[in-house]
């Protein structure tokens, strides 16, 4: 799980190593990392839920909002004003889904909470914090 973090957190890391959305990500102000990625996700649930079967409801209406996101005003205009690469919120929610074995309910607990914590792991980590997810 701290691997799911880490990788979310630095996508650019050994995730995205050496990709468009890595070279993407950190170009992107301190500031706006971590909102960036959990804005992201949100997208991909949004759009996983478009085409699913299975509704995260009520909480997927309200991600992309600044206050399903929990970010001020200014930094969820910031994020939307980004000319993100075509396919990066898919291929992010497809790393936590996927790869990382995230069910879409925990997906969006991470985003909404800043904190992915699953049964099967001790504790939660904070995804805007790169000290306690790495070395």
């Amino acid at each position: 799980m701290k691997y799911l973090v880490v990788c979310l957190l630095l996508a650019a890391g050994p995730c995205l190593a050496k990709s468009e959305y890595g070279s993407f990500y950190n170009n992107l102000a301190d500031e706006l990392k971590a909102p960036f990625l959990r804005y992201q996700l949100a997208v991909g649930v949004i759009q996983h839920s478009a085409e699913s079967k299975i509704k995260p409801y009520p909480y997927a209406d309200h991600l992309l909002t600044p206050e399903g996101l929990g970010v001020p005003d200014r930094i969820f205009s910031n994020l939307e004003a980004l000319n993100t690469p075509s396919g990066f919120s898919t291929h992010l929610y497809r790393l936590a889904t996927q790869k990382f074995g995230m069910n879409i309910f925990q997906v969006v607990h991470m985003i909404q909470y800043n904190y992915p914590c699953q049964e099967t792991y001790s504790g939660c980590w904070d995804l805007g914090d790169v000290g306690s997810n790495c070395c």
